[in-house]
This record gives C-alpha cells, structure tokens and sequence, in this order.
C-alpha cells in the first residue's frame, strides 16, 4: 500500500512540476512578398500534433505580432493559419523559456483561392498610436467612388460640407503619393481627390504623429496615398499585372485608368495612370454684404452662376532593381496635371455708397488654369549582413509645380467713381522647384532598441510672375504698377536622431530634429525691397503605447510641429479680379509653431474594431486669411494673427455580426476657440462630422454600401460655415475567376431637395457678409474593372525622402467657393 502511495505522489509531483513549466512563444507574421502584418492570423499549439484541443491558442494582433503561453515540456507543434494561406507548421521544444521565431512569412494558397469563394470581410483599419492604415482596396465601395469619398471613412479625417479637408483637427496637412511629397495634390487636396478614383488607391496612411524623421512641416500631421500595388499571386520569377479601370457618370463624369506591373528576374516596375473629367454646371452663388465706411453705410448684393470643365491626368512610375540581398535600387517618377476652365457670369447691386446713390453691373469672368506636378527620385538602399536591422539610405529628390493662370474679366454696368469697371487680363506664372538631398541611418542597439539618424538639405526656388494688362476693346495694355516679378529662395538643413524601443507589451519612440533656414527674397520689378531672414527650429516628439493583450493598445503622443508659408501665402501680387474687393499674400508671414497631445485607444477582434482618439492642439501664432474694408474696397491677406486652441474626440467604429455584413461610423467632435489680439475678434463653437454606413453582401454575391453623411456648422476666426447631409448608395458585383471583372454603380443625393446649401458668415472691420452658395449634387457613377496577368509588387526602399514643410493657401478649400465668393 505504501508503495502505492508514493508511487501516486511521484506521478502527482511530476504532474504539477510539468505543468508549472511555462514557455512564451511569440512571433510576427508578415505576408511573403509585401512584408505587411497579417492581422488575425490563428495561432494554435498542440502537443506532439494536432489533436481536438491545443494545449494554446490566440491570433494575431493588428501588426501581425503573437506572444502565448504554453504550459508543458517537450515537442509540441504551432499552427499558423489565417483565411487564403497557407497553414505554417513549425516544431517547438518547450523549456521554460521564451521562444522567439522572430519574422514568419505567410504566402497565399493558390488553390484555394481558385477554388473557393471567400465570403469574409477582409480587415480595413490597421491602428497604431501615432497612425492609421485604411484599406482602400477592401472596401467595397472603392470600385465606384472618388479618394475624396473614401477620407469620409478614414480615422482622423474629416470632410465637410464644401469638401474641406482636416487631418488630426488641422487644415494644415502635407500630402504624399506612395511615400513621395506631391506639392500639387497639397496644395489642391479637395479638388484633385474628386477626380481621383479610388479603385487606383490600395490604402490610405494617416500618420498623426510622424516623428522626428520627418519634416517638421504640417500640423495635422501626413495623409500618404499607396496607389494600387497588389500582393503577387502567382510564386513564379517572372510575373506580370494589368488592371483596366472605365466609368462615366450623370453630371457629366467619364474617365479611366490602367495599373500595370511586371517583375523579370531582380527587376521590377509598375505604372499607375488615371484619367478624370468632370463638368459642373450651374453652381449658384448669392452674396450680401453690409459695408461701413467714410462714404457712410452701404451694402453689395451679387448672384453668380458657375460653370466648371476639369480634366486631371496623373501618371506615377516605379521601378526597382534588387543588386543582392542586402543592395537595393528604387526610382520613382510622377506627373500629375490639372486642367481647370471656368466661366462665371455676375450681377451685382451696389446701394448707398455715397453720391452714388444706386449702382450695379453684370461681369463675365473666363479663367484658365493648368497646374503640373513634376517630381522624380532615386534612393540606395544598403543593409548589413552581420548586423541585423542596420540599415544606410541615399536618397536623392527633384520636383517642379509650375502653374499657369490666365483670367479674363469683362464688365458691363453704369460708370462710378468708387470701382473701376475697366476690362482686365491676368496672366500669371508661378511655379516651386526643388532639390533635396537626403541620408538615413538606421542602427538596432539591441533587441529592443533602434535608433535613427539623418541630414537633410532643400533647395526650394518660389518664383511668380503675374502680368496685369488694361483691355480696351481688343488692345491688352501692360500696367506695370499692379504687375510684379518675384522670387523667394529657401535653402533647409535639418538633422534629427529618433530612439525606438520595443517590447512584448510596450512601444517607446522619442525623436529631436532641428531645422535651419535661410530666406532670400528678390523683387525683378520696382513693387517691393529684397530682404534676407534666416531662424532655425527645434523640433521634438515622443510617443508611448502599451499592448492590452492581442486584441488592442492604448496610446500617449507629443508631437510639436511647424508650418512655412508656401508662395500662395507670400506672393504679394494683388489679385483684381472683383472691383469691390482686392486680395494679397503677406512677405513678412512667420512659420507656425503647434503643439498636439492625443491620448489613443484601440480594441480590435476580428468581428470589432474601435478607435478614440482624445486630442489637445495649441498654436498661438497660427496663419489665417482674414479681411477688413477700407477704401470702399474689400482688402483680404494673411497674417499670423491667431490663437487656435482645438480640443477633440475621434471615434471609428467597425463591427461584422456575420461574414456579409459591416457596420461603420467614423466622426470626430471637436470645440474651437480662437482668438485674434491684433484684429481684436474671437470665435468659439462646437463642431463635428459624422459617417454611418453599411456594407453588406446580398445573393449572387452582389455587394451594396450605404453611407450617410453628415456635417455640423465649422468655425473660423471672422465667422462661421453651415454643414450638410447626403446620402451615398453603391452597388458591386465580381465577374469570373479571380474576380477579374467587376461591375458597380454608385448614387449621391442630398437628403433635402436635390441640392447642398451652404450657408456662410463674416465679419470683420467696416463689413459683414453672408453667402449662400447652391450646388446640385446628385448623380450617378458606373464602373468597369477588369484585371489581366499575374501580379505583381515593385520593392522600394525603407526609408526615403519625405517634404512635409510648406503651408499653401487654404490647402483644405474647395476652389468653387473661393471663386463664388471672390
């Protein structure tokens, strides 16, 4: 008996010290070909082989990354599955240790993709604490609407009722196509994403926080556009890719797209090109504004009719050439060109402006605009066999923006000696060239820490010169007094060092950067003084966030940013085009500085997704256009004359109860308060934006969306803009194997009569204006897709040259309204 006992106490010692054995296993897994984290991923341990029950199981974390406990000694086998793959199976000896596998590559499987139909929602939201992935190419949507459609959705951005758009609360935002500054799309964002489809985009970045190896440019943070690049299916060398995209719609819209690829051998390339033209007719605009002068009291009212024909081309090509393993080559190359023909026909009333009793006269305005958008780059990526994660980056940039605008005025009224009503011709060239180099340094010190390091130096040449002509019948005059010819020249050298460190649970970064910069401004003609100005910046970041298990984080960022005005805002060239009101950039405009807090929180399973973003934004010198009357004329400029305190929630919300459906919100609420001690106003208010939408697949594997959309009233620091709701409806359907041919039609409607009204006030010294401008906005999108070949992805380097750092003018406002209001 006694020998039974200690037999049972053996066996149960050996039990209970088996079972105290704790090994961690973790690992991140990465697709095979695009190194992308594959979020959700299974991850299942069983002993010895698989059996009805593992001995663990968890997924995937948005990053790809796994960490699970395992109690037990010996063999026992990991099982890596996720929906489209390949399973990965690997041994584990368990001993008490932690088992790091480090990178783990997942590929697709091919058959089952040919042979099965996938019905599951794919994830579109990758959340990190300083920024935001959106995967345009997985939402259903995307076949039939515009990128300016798609940011409605996007976490951290919002898009209000006159299409103006706010990254992070800020207006002031910098914009990249596939990791390159594109001046063009910054400076145009609004109007240039309503022509963009975004069946051409694969994801949306919104990086809130870029740190230090950023430019210090651009308050709001970066919103970075990777066009269309999908991961290959096929495991050959050689593949290749074309994908054709059509479509036409009700207002007129048509216009098209090709996406192709090809990789032979250590080379690759792609070309995305797409092509839009939209025309709206008949946006009206009525105007009143009461005006307070020497002459005595007396108001202007105005009713215009806008007629627009835009057409945007953009062409983008990648090309890289892999030397070995550790040397990379990458080039890119862009083009972007918009052309934008408008017609605007005006009546205007004066009443009371002195002698002149009552007074008015009708206005033809014919302007042309083309803008481009040139940029080329190289990058040399070098990487260390012995030394895991070095990495060294030579990156070389070029890139113009030249802008041709040509404006013909024409009045027909009653003479008065308070406005000239003489005939008048714009022709105006601007155009920034620039040339930046760059070195990036990137170092692990351990296993859990990085540091990087980097010198950057631009050559930015700002150039304008605007010719003003008197017309008289069909003789054109040069006025030499109201023509100029201008340049301002910055030279930018910047260094910065980053410290990341990484753990299990925890994410650190901490970053310094400091930025000089040497003005030199020139006048050609005899309309201003030449002056030099240089000052530099310091520039820090940080950013923390903890890991609440595998299904979400939490998050603290301090990022302290600052804007340069662009060649808009400083081009003192006085704009005539309306003869009761002048508008003018300002030379002596001084860079913002902003300060931003956010604390972040993300919950994610594979049915749920959360996100609130709590932030606090501080800029005491912040750069506005603002006006005042005098003269009897309507003076606008800039000037950094406010104080903008933001505080803000953003929230984004995505549940799927079931394989086929999806639920979303995404909204932001935010309070304002401005204040302006130099033009003695202030301004306050609550304000925010809101997207309900559904997504849902029905029988024949037919998917509908349904958004509804709505915009409260917005604040500025002279007034207030009112909001909007419309309703957006799209259906899809794939065709063939792989589903190669695809079909959607897409609807917008206003949720009130069939226009958007938009209703707007100012006030300021001497006047106060209303404006109410009516667009019709509802039509009808058709979209064909179909893909050829195999495809395939154009490796590029890690690291690359990023400028964030130029402030345009009123870079979130749709151009509509800033010529009705003119």
């Amino acid at each position: 008996m006694k020998k039974v006992l200690l037999v049972i106490v053996v066996v149960f010692c050996f039990a209970i010290n088996s079972l105290a054995q704790t090994t961690i296993v973790k690992g991140i897994v990465l697709d095979s070909l695009t190194h992308e984290p594959e979020p959700y991923a299974t991850v299942r341990i069983f002993r010895d082989h698989k059996t009805e029950r593992p001995s663990s199981a968890g997924i995937t974390d948005i990053k790809g990354k796994f960490s699970q406990k395992v109690n037990g000694k010996g063999l026992y086998m990991m099982y890596i599955s996720s929906m489209g793959r390949k399973d990965i199976v690997r041994e584990i000896n368990l001993n008490n240790n932690t088992i790091d596998f480090g990178t783990i590559l997942i590929c697709n499987d091919v058959k089952t993709l040919d042979g099965v139909v996938v019905k599951g929602q794919k994830p579109l939201i990758k959340m990190e604490a300083d920024k935001m992935t959106y995967n345009v190419s997985n939402d259903v949507d995307s076949k039939s609407s515009t990128v300016l459609d798609m940011l409605r959705k996007v976490p951290m951005v919002t898009v209000d009722g006159q299409d103006n758009i706010t990254v992070n609360g800020s207006g002031n935002f910098k914009v990249y196509v596939n990791g390159k500054p594109n001046l063009m799309i910054s400076s145009n964002p609004s109007q240039v994403f309503k022509m963009m489809p975004a069946s051409a985009v694969q994801n949306i970045e919104v990086i809130t926080n870029p740190g230090a190896k950023y430019d210090a440019e651009g308050t709001g943070g970066v919103l970075n556009i990777i066009m269309s690049s999908e991961a290959a299916r096929s495991q050959k060398n050689d593949n290749y890719n074309i994908t054709l995209t059509g479509n036409g719609g009700t207002m007129p819209t048509y216009g098209g797209g090709v996406y192709a690829a090809m990789q032979k051998g250590k080379f690759s390339a792609s070309m995305n090109f797409s092509s839009q033209n939209v025309n709206t007719n008949n946006v009206t605009s009525d105007m009143t504004r009461q005006q307070v002068s020497q002459s005595g009291t007396s108001s202007i009212n105005s009713n215009t009719s806008l007629d627009n024909k835009i057409h945007y081309n953009m062409v983008n090509l990648n090309m890289s050439y892999e030397i070995d393993s550790l040397r990379l080559v990458s080039t890119t190359f862009g083009i972007s060109k918009l052309n934008h023909n408008q017609d605007n026909n005006g009546n205007t009333d004066v009443i009371g402006l002195g002698s002149d009793s009552q007074f008015g006269y009708k206005s033809l305005t014919n302007n042309k605009d083309n803008r481009y958008s040139i940029n080329g780059s190289i990058d040399y990526q070098r990487q260390f066999a012995h030394h895991k994660g070095r990495m060294l980056t030579l990156s070389y940039m070029i890139s113009s923006t030249p802008d041709k605008n040509k404006t013909l005025n024409t009045f027909d009224g009653t003479g008065t000696s308070y406005y000239n009503l003489g005939n008048r011709y714009t022709d105006a060239h601007t155009n920034t060239l620039e040339h930046t180099a760059q070195v990036d340094f990137t170092n692990p010190i351990d296993t859990k820490s990085t540091i990087d390091m980097g010198l950057k130096y631009i050559r930015r040449n700002n150039s304008s010169v605007s010719d003003y002509f008197d017309v008289l019948g069909n003789v054109y005059t040069k006025n030499n007094t109201n023509s100029i010819d201008y340049r301002h020249i910055n030279d930018i050298a910047a260094a910065y060092a980053e410290y990341n460190f990484n753990t299990a649970k925890m994410n650190m970064k901490a970053g310094l950067r400091y930025e000089h910069t040497w003005q030199n401004v020139k006048y050609f003609s005899d309309n201003g003084e030449n002056f030099k100005l240089n000052y530099g910046n310091l520039v820090p970041s940080a950013s923390v966030s903890y890991n609440l298990g595998t299904t979400g984080n939490i998050g603290l960022t301090y990022n302290m940013r600052i804007s340069r005005p662009g060649i808009s805002m400083l081009n003192p060239y006085i704009n005539r085009t309306d003869p009761t009101s002048i508008s003018y950039g300002n030379t002596d405009l001084n860079c913002e500085k902003s300060h931003t807090i956010s604390a972040v929180y993300n919950y994610f399973t594979p049915k749920f997704i959360l996100n609130l973003t709590l932030r606090q934004s501080l800029c005491n010198n912040s750069i506005a256009q603002y006006s005042s009357y005098s003269n009897n004329i309507l003076n606008t400029t800039y000037g950094n004359v406010v104080k903008n305190h933001q505080t803000g929630l953003n929230t984004f919300i995505s549940w799927s109860p079931t394989t086929a459906t999806r639920f979303m919100i995404n909204g932001s609420l935010e309070y304002a308060d401005m204040k302006s001690n130099q033009l003695g106003y202030s301004n306050n208010g609550w304000q925010g934006n809101c997207m309900a939408g559904l997504q849902q697949t029905m029988p024949l594997n037919i998917r509908l969306g349904l958004n509804l959309i709505n915009s409260t009233k917005s604040y500025n620091i002279q007034g207030w803009s009112s909001g909007y709701n419309i309703a957006v409806v799209s259906l899809s359907r794939s065709f063939m194997k792989d589903e190669r041919l695809s079909i959607s039609a897409m609807a917008i409607s206003p949720l009130s009569g069939k226009n958007i009204n938009i209703e707007s006030y100012s006030e300021g010294t001497g006047f106060n204006t209303r404006n109410n401008i009516h667009i019709d906005l509802r039509m009808i999108n058709f979209t064909v897709t179909y893909k050829l070949g195999h495809t395939s992805t154009v490796k590029k380097a890690q690291r690359t040259i990023n400028n964030t750092d130029v402030k345009q003018v009123e870079n979130n406002t749709n151009n509509v309204e800033q010529i009705i209001i003119k």
